[in-house]
């Protein structure tokens, strides 16, 4: 009776232990390394501002037509970067709008336009680790080049960061 008393409370506590430390441990973040873009965002066009940091002088005006005091400061290439030339505003827009994320972040973009309403929403998903690898922060500028947009479309920017 003895023995089977030590070895139930022997198995129990084992038991314990192992739940303690499965739960006791931190899940790790798996954050997805590849960004998605969907909606009208032209992903086999590649674009090249002049400089880092640009949307800092935007004064919140994050969508770049002909007439943006920043238009001439980008490049688009059709052939991964090879080629650099003028953005073609008659034919594309720009938009983007800037964040301050984690070392270990992935984006989901996604630009819709609703010609109705005289729209457009850019949509924005983070995705980080709440206990990142790293303290680091970086900013990101999250610039798409879409078909054009007219400058006169009200653009709403639905952004979110969802920490896992």
């Amino acid at each position: 009776m003895y023995k089977k008393a030590l070895y139930t409370t022997t198995t129990l506590f084992f038991a314990f232990l192992v739940l303690s430390l499965t739960y006791s441990c931190k899940k790790s973040c798996v954050i997805e390394t590849i960004d998605i873009s969907s909606g009208t965002i032209n992903e086999s066009i590649s674009l090249f501002p002049s400089s880092g940091g640009m949307t800092g002088s935007m004064q919140g005006v994050y969508h770049i037509t002909s007439v943006h005091n920043f238009a001439t400061n980008f490049e688009m290439s059709l052939d991964n970067g090879v080629t650099k030339i003028p953005i073609d505003y008659s034919s594309y827009s720009i938009l983007c709008f800037p964040m301050i994320v984690n070392c270990e972040v992935s984006f989901d973009r996604e630009v819709s336009v609703n010609d109705i309403l005289g729209t457009a929403t850019y949509r924005i998903r983070a995705f980080q680790c709440k206990n990142a690898k790293c303290d680091e922060k970086r900013s990101v500028e999250n610039y798409v080049i879409v078909p054009a947009i007219p400058a006169s479309y009200a653009i709403i920017y639905d952004v979110d960061i969802i920490e896992s």
